[in-house]
């Protein structure tokens, strides 16, 4: 088993790339990890920590950790790595023993080094080794997997507190339900959707964007960086470690990595392929209308020549998404769609500047989150297996209500590990809640500043909610439906006509329901 199976191809040099491809051709006996931290007391006053950027972890011959020296303060004695190893390590095993250790360590450009290394792995180990029992095996692996820089967790939302965040002065929510994995955000203009949002996402995410730093300085609204932005979070599948508090101050170690945050304008697609250029904070489309998406097209055509399966299965979620569109690549170097039209034909192919803004929107907005989460999670090849938290405002914006209606649905199926905390003024997107969904209204006064009520009860109606009952209640609190220009005796006779022609309809089909069984009895 190699983790992470494969790792992002942009390596700044051809060696690195080689070893690993060398080190997932070694066998079932062998994981893999792939940058890795650990703490080392004699760097952490210099560097902060130190960077295994390798492990390999041998089911034969012990642990071999690889440190591959980027130039910065790495302590690779032995002595030093080997107490953090033995308290951590020592706590877990069931054998209270650590198996041999050998450490290599070299220059990124020492090739011969490369080829010692490689030679001693393929050398029989086993005879001068201590061997890994199975659970042993199972305990390091799930140990490194966790340390990975790379790894990361399904999580569940329990609780929030927010204070001192723009127009939050406090908020609180406690026992949200562990099996939600939407999460629907309602209010009226002005009462602070957005400014709930970004508190989340940093809260998250642990670090301002620098669209907000710059910001903050000519406005009077409380500092973000006063804030106290923190968010308890459950980790599924890691027992060994409690559940976290996220805590934020502008800045934070703590920071979950697998959060993506989007704004309102999500339209544009970066045509530069540079990828220094891109915003490298996940968050910073929630803070900045001028961000431009991250080009999936550029990964589609990189995938389609160097990873055929990420490839595929990234193509078949866009066009599960898209179902009226097909995508095709012509001549290994552009990216073209197709329309199906009413007769199950297909319109003539178009570029992405070409497609309508609902297309446009949904491509480039799940293109990125696509990318960024590939980009966190190198393990994953099925992005089913994605896990983490999405923030969508404005989730409505440019979609017809029927992609509304069906998007929470279908995001959830291509989906099923990630978390969605979105906010809408439509009410179509409640009609494809799934179940467990939870839904905050927000308010804002002068005195309170913004507050977050939930709606429990409607949670638990809303299979059972029309459009018309969403609007009119405490989601969207409309106490009139009625179009503004009719007269109420005009709705009334409105109302009755359409009354009549449903029962003449009914009717009708009855009718015909009769002379079918009388045709069927003669014959």
């Amino acid at each position: 088993m190699i983790f992470p199976r494969t790792v992002d191809n942009r390596f700044s040099n051809y060696l690195e790339a080689s070893l690993f491809q060398t080190f997932s051709e070694l066998g079932e006996h062998y994981s893999v990890f792939y940058k890795v931290w650990l703490q080392d007391s004699k760097t952490e006053n210099s560097s902060g920590s130190s960077v295994m950027s390798f492990i390999l972890l041998d089911k034969r011959a012990g642990i071999i950790i690889l440190d591959i020296n980027q130039g910065g303060i790495i302590n690779t004695n032995f002595q030093n790595i080997e107490p953090l190893l033995k308290e951590e390590l020592l706590q877990q095993l069931p054998s209270k023993k650590i198996p041999p250790i050998k450490i290599f360590s070299f220059s990124k450009n020492d090739e011969a080094a490369i080829s010692k290394l490689v030679q001693e792995l393929l050398n029989p180990l086993a005879e001068e080794a201590q061997l890994i029992d199975a659970e042993d095996f199972s305990i390091l692996e799930q140990f490194f997997k966790v340390k990975s820089a790379f790894y990361a967790y399904p999580i569940q939302l329990e609780s929030l507190r927010f204070e001192n965040y723009k127009g939050i002065k406090k908020i609180a929510l406690n026992g949200l339900p562990k099996e939600a994995s939407w999460f629907f955000i309602t209010g009226e203009n002005g009462f602070g959707k957005t400014s709930f949002l970004q508190a989340l996402a940093v809260s998250l995410d642990g670090k301002l964007p620098k669209s907000e730093l710059q910001r903050e300085r000519f406005e009077e609204s409380p500092s973000p960086l006063q804030a106290n932005l923190w968010t308890i979070i459950h980790k599924n599948e890691v027992t060994a470690c409690p559940p976290f508090f996220v805590f934020s101050k502008g800045q934070s170690d703590t920071s979950y990595h697998s959060v993506l945050a989007y704004g309102a304008s999500r339209l544009d697609i970066d045509k530069d392929p540079n990828p220094q250029r891109h915003a490298s904070n996940p968050i910073e489309s929630l803070f900045n209308s001028q961000y431009v998406m991250r080009n999936i097209e550029d990964k589609l055509l990189e995938w389609n020549l160097l990873d055929r399966e990420r490839f595929e299965k990234t193509k078949q979620i866009l066009e599960e998404l898209l179902p009226a569109i097909k995508i095709e690549i012509v001549a290994k170097k552009s990216i073209w769609y197709k329309e199906k039209a009413p007769e199950e034909s297909y319109f003539e192919a178009v570029s992405f500047d070409e497609l309508a803004a609902g297309y446009r929107s949904l491509l480039a907005l799940f293109g990125d989150m696509i990318i960024r989460l590939y980009e966190r999670q190198p393990n994953v090849i099925d992005p089913k297996e994605f896990v983490g938290l999405i923030i969508i405002d404005e989730i409505a914006l440019h979609w017809h209500p029927k992609w509304q209606r069906k998007l929470p649905t279908i995001l959830s199926q291509l989906f099923p590990k990630l978390i969605f905390v979105v906010s809408t003024h439509s009410p179509i997107p409640l009609l494809g809640a799934p179940k467990n969904s939870v839904i905050l209204t927000l308010n804002r006064t002068q005195k309170d500043g913004i507050t977050v009520r939930r709606l429990e009860r409607l949670e638990q109606e809303l299979p059972k909610l029309l459009p018309n009952l969403i609007l009119s209640s405490d989601i969207f609190n409309m106490d009139d439906l009625a179009p503004i220009s009719a007269q109420q005796e005009e709705i009334l006779n409105f109302s009755a006509s359409m009354q009549d022609k449903n029962a003449r309809e009914q009717a009708k089909e009855h009718l015909k329901a009769l002379f079918k069984e009388l045709e069927e009895e003669e014959d």
